[in-house]
């Protein structure tokens, strides 16, 4: 069914997200308009700022409004331990699991060698998929 411009681009703006699709952007849409306008200008004022601001950290390329995270920034990091992730959403199942010090990377494989390594040739990878499939990851990366 079409509404009103405003409303189907508000709707179509919603489906934008992972998992919703168009039922679940009606139901978003709708709930805004008639139970939460306030809260939907602010997520609207939020979610313009954090488009703007939020860009990524030099070092680990997670999400950040600064140049460097929390994390990167942080003394207490042990710079001669690195776990390499796929996505800054990673960082936080590394994060919550707790007990973890060393530097993160979320795109060390996308990078040149001479943005984050040292002069060594190689450098052997091992890990586990923080996302629960219990695979491990082994990846030994050569430079020249």
């Amino acid at each position: 069914m079409s509404f009103s411009p405003l409303i189907d681009q508000l709707i179509e703006a919603l489906r934008c997200l992972p998992g919703v699709g168009p039922r679940s952007a009606q139901r978003m849409a709708f709930q805004l308009l008639e139970r939460d306008r306030d809260g939907g200008l602010e997520l609207a004022r939020t979610l313009e700022a954090a488009m703007r601001g939020v860009g990524r950290c030099e070092s680990c390329r997670t999400f950040s409004e600064e140049t460097l995270c929390r994390l990167c920034a942080s003394a207490r990091r042990d710079d001669s331990v690195l776990c390499v992730l796929e996505s800054p959403a990673d960082i936080i199942a590394v994060e919550g699991a707790g007990g973890y010090s060393g530097t993160v990377d979320t795109g060390l494989l996308e990078a040149a060698p001479a943005d984050n390594m040292s002069d060594a040739p190689e450098l052997s990878v091992d890990g586990d998929d923080p996302g629960g499939s219990g695979q491990s990851t082994q990846i030994l990366l050569r430079f020249e």
